[in-house]
């Protein structure tokens, strides 16, 4: 499985133009060699995307120079992620082809779109802190969510798997605020949504770094017996 680059619903000035200083100073992006805009990815672009993935946030090290410069940091710094990641989004692309009879890709995107410095943020609670401390950046990122959200939901995409707590809570939160969603609970961890017109079924997975065999095989059962009921 590979990340490559693909259209995104939101561009770099309307993300860092909606950005007063404070807030960028908050995320530690207010100088122009840290403005990196995260784009979504696919994993393979001749395909219609089936499942999307989403996390919480991206983080640069201390290549910052030579990561600004590139046209997707998720595309281009791919073999630096935890590896898990491929092995989980693998096993629920494996289990969802024969419901979708035919070619299909994933998708990846995070909740927070532009990449934090890694020295200032370092797992989930900095992040958290800075987003529900600013209501205006909680107010941008699940607007971006919900337009995503609901132009998957349109092309085809019906199931989304949220990786952790965060991830899972800000995915919750733009299904509610952005797509009016109530949603139906099929277990703590597996409910359908309408958005975009469309039924979702939207899957609160670990974070991948915390990846699990037997969590994700009970998951995965559970979510091809709610697939296998629709089609």
């Amino acid at each position: 499985m590979k990340f490559f680059d693909c259209p995104s619903p939101y561009s770099q000035k309307e993300v860092f133009g909606q950005m007063v200083p404070e807030e960028l100073q908050l995320l530690q992006l207010d100088t122009d060699d840290r403005k990196i805009l995260f784009r979504p990815v696919v994993t393979d672009p001749s395909c219609p995307v089936r499942m999307a993935f989403v996390g919480l946030a991206a983080y640069c090290g201390n290549d910052y120079r030579e990561a600004v410069q590139q046209p997707n940091f998720a595309a281009w710094c791919q073999k630096r992620y935890n590896q898990k990641l491929f092995t989980v989004m693998d096993r629920y692309m494996s289990r969802i082809h024969p419901v979708t009879q035919g070619p299909a890709a994933a998708y990846y995107t995070d909740f927070v779109k532009v990449v934090l410095p890694a020295s200032h943020f370092k797992g989930e609670r900095p992040v958290r802190e800075a987003v529900d401390g600013s209501p205006r950046l909680m107010g941008l990122f699940t607007r971006l969510l919900g337009v995503e959200l609901g132009n998957l939901a349109r092309s085809g995409c019906r199931v989304i798997v949220c990786f952790g707590n965060a991830a899972s809570t800000y995915v919750d939160r733009t299904l509610r605020e952005r797509c009016k969603s109530q949603g139906r609970l099929v277990s703590d961890q597996i409910a359908w949504h309408a958005v975009g017109g469309q039924s979702v079924c939207i899957v609160h997975e670990r974070h991948y770094a915390y990846y699990s065999k037997d969590v994700t095989e009970r998951l995965l059962f559970a979510l091809g017996n709610e697939l296998a009921g629709r089609t």
